[in-house]
């Protein structure tokens, strides 16, 4: 009688043990205060407007460096997206960020691939500068080499309003360099002309870095050139696509036909304001 009394006992100590501790907060109690992420990265949105004028000074190099994150003075910013997005590029470190603004008090910072995006800009407009140079010169073999030379390249030269010449392939676009330098009656002396490329975009297509550019240059006479490239694994630019349209025949030019979104395999230019870089 006195163990089934004892035991009674030791049990109703349990239970009250247990009510005692279910009375305490959970752990969803509205009560409780959540512990917030101490790696999170942040800027004051006081900052939005130097942002936007793409400029990174000191203030701001502070204030990252008192979160962990040391940045050189002379990192740059690319405004993405005015008052929503940008990217803060050091080159000296090999460090790339990208500062979002969602609407809150803070403006989120978050580590991202490193890519010099105005270097390899500035690598594309000298990269076409080559390229123009090297037919001008008549050095076909050694343009040729420019080339990705895949089944996607093709290239479109409009030389007069009814007479484009266009080839697919590598061996479509020897072809029809070589018209234009040495077979066709009236292109033998002409030259590519205008302005070096003043727009360029970059991007990312899965692990392969890519870009487009246009600018006032064309075949034969000033008019307007569109180029897609791609940079292989070597780390090497290759020209995939180009597009060339004198002035005078842009009046019946209503669309960009290497543009990705008429493409079949959505592979060309592309201009999507995210990506512009120059």
């Amino acid at each position: 009688m006195h163990k089934v009394i004892r035991l009674a006992a030791i049990c109703c100590s349990l239970l009250v043990a247990v009510f005692i501790m279910g009375c305490g907060e959970d752990s969803t109690s509205p009560t409780k205060v959540k512990k917030e992420n101490s790696d999170a990265i942040s800027l004051a949105v006081s900052h939005i407007e130097t942002l936007n004028g793409e400029s990174f000074g000191a203030s701001m190099a502070q204030e990252l460096e008192g979160q962990g994150v040391k940045l050189s003075e002379t990192s740059t910013v690319w405004s993405r997206v005015t008052d929503e997005e940008w990217l803060i590029t050091d080159t000296e470190n090999e460090l790339a960020y990208v500062v979002k603004n969602s609407g809150g008090d803070k403006l989120e910072v978050n580590k991202t691939s490193f890519i010099d995006y105005q270097g390899e800009a500035d690598t594309i407009v000298k990269f076409w500068e080559e390229y123009r140079n090297l037919y001008n010169k008549r050095e076909i073999t050694k343009l040729l080499t420019l080339w990705n030379k895949k089944g996607s390249d093709h290239i479109y030269i409009n030389i007069s309003e009814n007479e484009p010449l266009s080839g697919d392939g590598a061996e479509g676009v020897r072809n029809v360099l070589l018209k234009l330098s040495k077979g066709h009656h009236s292109t033998k002396s002409d030259n590519w002309k205008g302005s070096p490329m003043n727009e360029v975009y970059i991007k990312k297509r899965g692990s392969t870095l890519v870009a487009s550019a246009t600018g006032p240059n064309a075949f034969r006479n000033p008019g307007q050139t569109w180029a897609y490239f791609v940079k292989n694994d070597i780390g090497k630019w290759k020209v995939s696509k180009v597009e060339s349209i004198e002035q005078r025949n842009m009046g019946k030019h209503d669309r960009i036909l290497i543009h990705e979104k008429d493409a079949e395999d959505k592979i060309g230019y592309f201009d999507d304001k995210k990506t512009r870089v120059k």
